[in-house]
């Protein structure tokens, strides 16, 4: 399952980027390429930090810092923008 979910990641992603008139992507040692390998694109995303906290009874996720201009475009390209990252909701843990 992990598998093709990594494979239809990399589809995404390369699909968004062969269309007519989209720049590359910045990639591994910070090579422009069209045709990232879904390890290249977790590197990109790995180094996101996302901060959650319980409080009352809502819990929030939030990012403390921006994502640079690449990490957003991946996320646009996998289909997402940085709102993933950030919300709250009810706490039914308790």
């Amino acid at each position: 399952m992990a598998a093709m979910i990594y494979t239809l990641w990399d589809r995404r992603v390369r699909n968004a980027l062969a269309k007519q008139g989209t720049a590359p992507i910045q990639g591994l040692d910070k090579k422009k390429t069209n045709k990232p390998t879904t390890y290249a694109l977790q590197i990109i995303l790995t180094p996101i930090l996302i901060l959650s906290q319980i409080i009352g009874d809502e819990w929030h996720i939030w990012l403390p810092k921006p994502l640079t201009s690449n990490q957003k475009r991946v996320l646009e390209l996998s289909g997402y923008d940085e709102r993933i990252y950030i919300g709250r909701g009810k706490n039914t843990f308790v």
